[in-house]
């Protein structure tokens, strides 16, 4: 028998951090009491996590916190999306209704990613749930949190204190936006293959790194950002709005009925009118990706690293939750091989081999390059893996 979601949580004082672990290594645990205290003013970041962490320990006992992974922004935008979608244009939308690319309102929601491009990274939270055998091995996801902060240690997911101590480490470098009060964005609903996030322009064919969600598939979230002021300064022209943009940092994706229920209606939230934000966000100034490489294949490089670590430290007795694992490893370096990255190519071709004894089928490629985001609907998709296919059937 096995656990996916990682080391449970130690009331009444948490513990710090775990390490990769045979149960999973989706380990982790509540930040420590000296990085959460009682004080903080209502709706602010850690007044946030002191109710949620209270909720948690009495309702998920079990539950288990992880590195989610890593995405790049190019577009000073991310998207949080319930569906496959094609690259679109709704820049100026925080919730876009489009017949040509399937966006609608309920599953899709887009921000600001702070101060502009980069990479940016976060961490799960999930009902802890033991299966052995063929049983379904997604848990239910509680939520996720991601900060939109390029320049923390935390941003790209490289750091190895981000693997095993994940709610530790992400909350040490989020504790400088800790007194941002925190304001509801709107709710959304993933869909049969649950939710991402990532770049808008993220599509088939693309090298935009996406992060999946496992336990998420058709259940409903409430998206909640802690933002800060922006300076008068900032802002490049005139909007045609009323007020001032805010700079989201922090992105709680939490469970819908868990933020009804812990947080009512949201009175202790600032309210902001999300709508307008995206055509004043238009006007800032902000920092952009230049040269360096390409930001998405560097995310996906380094998170199928990650789960090749999950991977060969877990010690459990589930052949269908090793084989999640080793899909997650598949999608990431296939999707980087497929865009013509060699590296990714060369840890794709290393990883067949030591999977040789059972080979992958088409129908689990799919699953792999669907859990990246790629809905493999396109001409160009199927070109991609087809070559890449023949590349590989011919060298090895």
């Amino acid at each position: 028998m096995a656990k996916i979601g990682g080391e449970p949580a130690q009331p009444p004082v948490p513990k710090v951090g775990s390490s990769l672990s045979g149960s999973g290594g989706l380990g982790g645990s509540l930040p420590g009491n000296d990085l959460v205290p009682d004080n903080h003013a209502p709706g602010t970041l850690f007044w946030v996590m002191s109710r949620l962490e209270g909720y948690l320990e009495e309702n998920y006992p079990n539950f288990g916190i992880g590195y989610s992974g890593a995405f790049n922004s190019e577009t000073a935008t991310a998207e949080i999306r319930g569906a496959h979608f094609d690259h679109c244009d709704h820049f100026d939308e925080l919730t876009s209704d489009c017949e040509d690319c399937g966006r609608k309102p309920g599953n899709n929601i887009r921000l600001l990613t702070g101060s502009g491009d980069g990479s940016y990274s976060g961490i799960n939270y999930w009902a802890a749930q033991s299966y052995e055998g063929e049983h379904d091995i997604n848990p239910e996801l509680i939520a996720s949190f991601y900060l939109f902060d390029r320049g923390s240690a935390h941003s790209r997911g490289m750091d190895a204190r981000g693997w095993k101590s994940p709610a530790s480490f992400f909350f040490e470098n989020a504790a400088t936006y800790k007194d941002h009060q925190g304001s509801i964005v709107g709710d959304f609903t993933a869909g049969a293959d649950g939710f991402w996030i990532g770049d808008a322009g993220a599509s088939d064919g693309s090298s935009y790194a996406l992060v999946n969600h496992w336990g998420s598939e058709h259940r409903s979230y409430r998206v909640i950002a802690f933002s800060e002021p922006v300076e008068p300064k900032d802002i490049r022209g005139d909007s045609g709005i009323q007020g001032l943009p805010v700079r989201p940092r922090i992105v709680l994706i939490l469970g819908q009925q868990i933020a009804s229920d812990v947080f009512g209606t949201g009175r202790d939230f600032a309210s902001i009118d999300w709508v307008s934000q995206p055509r004043m966000w238009s006007q800032l100034s902000v920092h952009a990706n230049i040269g360096g490489g390409d930001n998405g294949v560097a995310c996906l490089n380094n998170d199928g690293i990650y789960w090749e670590k999950v991977l060969r430290s877990f010690q459990g007795s589930s052949p269908v939750l090793r084989r999640k694992y080793q899909l997650e490893v598949l999608g990431r370096w296939y999707q980087g091989a497929l865009v013509g990255n060699e590296k990714s190519y060369s840890y794709l071709a290393q990883f067949l081999g030591e999977t040789s004894d059972r080979p992958f089928t088409e129908e689990e490629i799919t699953a792999a390059m669907r859990s990246r985001g790629w809905s493999l609907n396109t001409p160009r998709s199927a070109e991609l893996i087809s070559n890449l296919n023949g590349r590989i059937h011919s060298e090895h």
